[in-house]
């Protein structure tokens, strides 16, 4: 898919631009073996936009994700403790004068 990138100035950053297209330059490096920017960054108004489509899949890098997932399968027990138990959830959880509480 085609990623818009938006790199949005507040107050006096607008005064060193240089920097954000630096920023810009340094991720477009980072992705190059996934995609490719369709023109230059460009500064419209207070943000630096660029559009980035993808490489074709034949000459796209392989998404590193897939292969740590692959190799090493673990079950999602997030919902219990250590001991097995499952965590209350905090959302039902109510103090003694009924109101929930603070968080």
């Amino acid at each position: 898919m085609k990623v818009k990138i938006v790199l949005k100035f507040r107050g006096r950053e607008m005064a060193h631009t240089e920097f954000g297209f630096q920023l810009i330059e340094k991720f477009l490096k980072e992705i190059a073996p996934y995609g490719h920017p369709d023109s230059n960054p460009k500064l419209l108004g207070k943000a630096i936009n660029v559009m980035i489509s993808p490489l074709p899949r034949n000459k796209r890098a392989k998404n590193p994700n897939e292969a740590n997932s692959t190799a090493r399968q673990e079950p999602n027990n997030s919902h219990h403790h250590e001991n097995g138990a499952p965590r209350p959830d905090p959302s039902h959880t109510r103090l003694s004068d009924g109101q929930p509480p603070a968080l």
